[in-house]
């Protein structure tokens, strides 16, 4: 199955739009919710970006995403 962000899965952990937003998202969640110890639901994740972001205060993380070349490019060694 193919999933049209597959395209896009090179270079988008490193891409500065993607990190631009992805450290914006998280400004704005951090001032309306605090994470700690929350469990977070991460759809849409890409490679991970926000998610990284998120797991130093977040008690547990699922990050799930359409894209298996996004999936593949997850830049987390668990």
């Amino acid at each position: 199955m193919s999933d049209e962000w597959d395209e896009y899965a090179e270079g988008w952990d490193i891409e500065p739009t993607v990190i631009d937003y992805a450290k914006n998202v998280f400004k704005e969640i951090s001032t309306e919710i605090n994470l700690n110890n929350l469990s977070v639901f991460d759809f849409g994740c890409g490679t991970g970006v926000l998610t990284q972001m998120m797991s130093p205060v977040a008690k547990n993380i699922v990050a799930l995403d359409t894209s298996s070349k996004m999936i593949d490019k997850t830049f987390f060694n668990f």
